[in-house]
């Protein structure tokens, strides 16, 4: 049973409860921790698909570009702020997917140090995406000023 969108309630389920976790408690939303016991259950829980190995391929062509920034050469604010927007949910993505596979029993394709650089593409990409809006911002009230 999962929780109602009004309920943001959590709890800490004991490491003998969830399996997979060796010797931490792990935050669970209240009735979830039923459905967390099997891997049909959590890729149903995030959404997932069965076959990671496709993310981590696709993950390991482009991982020297999730940190740079996105090339701004002829385009307007307004798409590159949604090709960052875009970005920052694949990365997030990958983040989940990489975070269920290192603490999951089986294993995975991710490693830890793939899972920091993701947390780094993110807050790189992060950064970006606020100094363009600060950018739009700066130079709306210029214009407006001018005027």
């Amino acid at each position: 049973m999962l929780p109602q969108m009004g309920d943001l309630s959590m709890r800490i389920c004991p490491p003998a409860r969830v399996p997979g976790a060796e010797g931490a408690a792990k935050v669970v939303a209240p009735g979830a921790d039923e459905d967390l016991r099997s891997t049909r259950g959590k890729e149903r829980l995030l959404g997932m698909r069965k076959d990671r190995s496709t993310d981590y391929e696709t993950y390991r062509e482009i991982m020297g570009e999730l940190l740079r920034p996105i090339e701004a050469q002829g385009l307007d604010t307004d798409t590159l702020k949604r090709l960052y927007e875009s970005k920052m949910v694949y990365l997030e993505n990958l983040r989940v997917n990489a975070f269920v596979e290192l603490n999951s029993d089986r294993g995975g394709h991710f490693t830890m140090d793939d899972y920091t650089l993701i947390l780094t593409a993110l807050a790189e990409t992060q950064r970006h995406l606020r100094d363009l809006i600060l950018l739009a911002i700066n130079t709306n009230l210029k214009k407006r000023n001018v005027s």
